[in-house]
């Protein structure tokens, strides 16, 4: 198990009986923001910090190494449940980037979002477990899917206009990609069918 607290991060091997420093940064307007482990090799641990920092550990937290630096603070690490050399990662006012070495090297997704506007105003994200490569992603304009890891994006069509309400949470059901739910301020919405209907809970 991991947990960030702050600017640090802490692992217990005994089930959250003891924990154990594993990282500590002494800036103290830097914050650790996201956490992800490697499900297929869990020696892999990645740490995303509030100044845009992406870090990545092999050995379960011992030691650490910058993967990436982004322009702004990580809010989401995903590994793709489908693929773990895969990962997502979503930045505050800076879209979606993605690898798929583990880390060794970066894709700017954005480019592929450009005819949305405001998506790169990063809000959620959710990878199907049950359907190889789609992504759903919430961002200001709306939601995106991408059928292809990211490499194309269309359009969700929600009740609201592009732009009207701020998606705060999204899942994707794992067991079937059509079922899709997302949160409001006001609102739970839920599909059954990819996005071509919707019913508020």
């Amino acid at each position: 198990l991991y947990v960030a607290v702050e600017n640090k991060i802490f692992r217990s091997e005994d089930c959250a009986r003891n924990w154990a420093e594993v990282y500590y940064t002494d800036k103290p307007d830097v914050k650790v923001t996201a956490l992800e482990i490697d499900w297929f090799e869990p020696a892999v641990v990645y740490a995303g910090l509030s100044e845009g920092s992406l870090l990545r550990s092999k050995d379960r937290g011992i030691a650490w190494a910058l993967s990436k630096k982004f322009t702004a603070r990580i809010n989401k690490i995903s590994v793709d449940p489908n693929d773990s050399r895969n990962v997502y990662v979503g930045i505050t006012d800076n879209g979606l980037a993605k690898t798929v070495d583990k880390g060794e090297t970066w894709i700017d997704l954005n480019k592929a979002m450009k005819d949305f506007s405001g998506a790169k105003k990063y809000y959620d994200l959710a990878i199907a477990t049950s359907a190889k490569n789609v992504i759903l992603y919430a961002n200001k304009y709306g939601l995106l899917r991408s059928l292809d890891g990211g490499t194309t994006w269309s359009e969700v069509k929600l009740l609201t206009p592009p732009a009207a309400e701020q998606i705060y949470a999204l899942a994707v059901d794992p067991k079937n990609a059509e079922f899709i739910y997302y949160s409001t301020n006001s609102a739970i919405y839920k599909t059954v069918d990819g996005g071509n209907n919707w019913v508020v809970k």
